[in-house]
């Protein structure tokens, strides 16, 4: 596959193939309308399109995206910038499900004890209904667990998009996918249909995102 040089897909092509784009449901919305979780979709416009095409719902929010933003609210809650609040998944699975790091550098920039922040940070945390443990390990680091009720939810919303949660792409990119196998100097076999499928597959995951 190649990639021409970073020519943008015209956007109007995009909401011409996504016309019900505006159904989509937030892969991160929970069902009930009591859990503390929201995430707030964004209106892509495009003036090039005519009409009801020109506004696409939009939402950006990654489980892990929607989880940093939640830390990050605590970390700024705590008097320290919110970029610190960047969560990953565990690579200590014994201890959460995911985790942060940030008191550590955050401790650094603003010359307090990491596990000081990190245990105001957790404070905060714990207040919200969406983890079922939060806790401290080592220097700083900051280990959470999510609820059972919060794990379904993300994943129902995500079962009942039509896009499994999937969204398009903010920027959309003409790639080039240069497949096809068959040559006229032999004949034609099933070996041939490999590169055929493999490039159809790309194109149509391409399609799929937005480009």
């Amino acid at each position: 596959m190649r990639r021409s040089a970073a020519t943008p897909a015209p956007m109007c092509r995009r909401s011409r193939s996504m016309r019900n784009s505006r159904r989509w449901s937030c892969p991160t919305r929970p069902a009930s309308s009591n859990t503390p979780w929201s995430c707030p979709s964004t209106d892509l416009i495009d003036p090039q399109c005519p009409g009801d095409r020109q506004r696409v719902r939009f939402c950006p929010m990654s489980l892990l995206a929607r989880l940093s933003e939640t830390v990050g609210d605590a970390f700024e809650a705590a008097g320290v910038d919110r970029s610190y609040g960047t969560v990953v998944v565990s690579k200590r699975p014994d201890l959460g499900q995911f985790q942060c790091t940030g008191a550590l550098a955050a401790a650094r920039s603003v010359g307090r004890n990491p596990r000081e922040i990190a245990q105001t940070v957790i404070n905060a945390l714990t207040a919200t209904e969406m983890f079922a443990a939060v806790s401290i390990a080592g220097p700083g680091f900051i280990n959470l667990t999510l609820t059972d009720a919060a794990i379904t939810a993300v994943t129902q919303a995500a079962v009942d998009d039509e896009r499994c949660g999937c969204t398009l792409v903010e920027r959309p990119v003409r790639y080039i996918v240069d497949f096809g196998g068959p040559t006229v100097a032999k004949a034609m076999h099933v070996g041939h249909l490999r590169s055929t499928i493999i490039g159809d597959s790309l194109q149509r995951l391409l399609r799929f995102l937005g480009h």
